[in-house]
This record gives structure tokens, C-alpha cells and sequence, in this order.
């Protein structure tokens, strides 16, 4: 919604199906691990920031963040309007 790249540092649960869902979205990048008991490492977290904030691949991550974020606003001030409108129908019934 607020337009910013996710990075992703699953551990458990539903979390590892979100961060491949925000990859495959092209939103956010995941930060991986050899196997999910170990910690993250810090050079990985670092890379992989770096890689969305600065490099070139990451301009595509944030062009698909700030699409989706115009695109969820939108959709969100017609569900707004939607609500006014309804709201307004019920106090001209009463």
C-alpha cells in the first residue's frame, strides 16, 4: 500500500509461501537461508537490500511495488465511495 519493497526473512509457518508469493508478485526479494534452522546471515540480509534499493534488478521489483501501491488506492477509494453511497441510502430510508 505505502509503495515500499518487501524483504522477505521467512521462518516458519505460512511465512516461506508469502516471501515465494511476494517473488513471484515481483514486489520484494526473499533472503535465503541453507536450511531453516540456521540464522540469517548478516551479508545476506545486506546483499539482498542492497540488490532492491540500489542495483539494477531492483528497478523492476520497485516499478511492480509502486504500480501495485497506485493500483491498491485506487481500489481502495472505490470501495470508499462504495461505503459513502450506502451509507447515504440508509439515512434517506430512515
Amino acid at each position: 500500500m505505502f509503495g515500499v519493497p518487501i524483504i522477505a526473512m521467512p521462518m516458519r509457518l505460512d511465512q516461506p509461501f508469502n516471501a515465494k508469493l511476494v517473488v513471484e508478485i515481483g514486489v520484494g526479494k526473499e533472503v535465503k537461508r541453507e536450511n531453516e534452522n540456521e540464522r540469517f546471515k548478516r551479508e545476506e540480509v545486506a546483499r539482498v537490500i542492497k540488490q532492491v534499493m540500489d542495483q539494477e534488478d531492483g528497478k523492476e521489483v520497485r516499478r511492480k511495488v509502486k504500480e501495485l501501491s497506485e493500483r491498491m488506492r485506487e481500489k481502495n477509494d472505490e470501495e470508499i465511495d462504495l461505503v459513502i453511497e450506502k451509507l447515504v441510502q440508509l439515512v434517506r430510508k430512515s
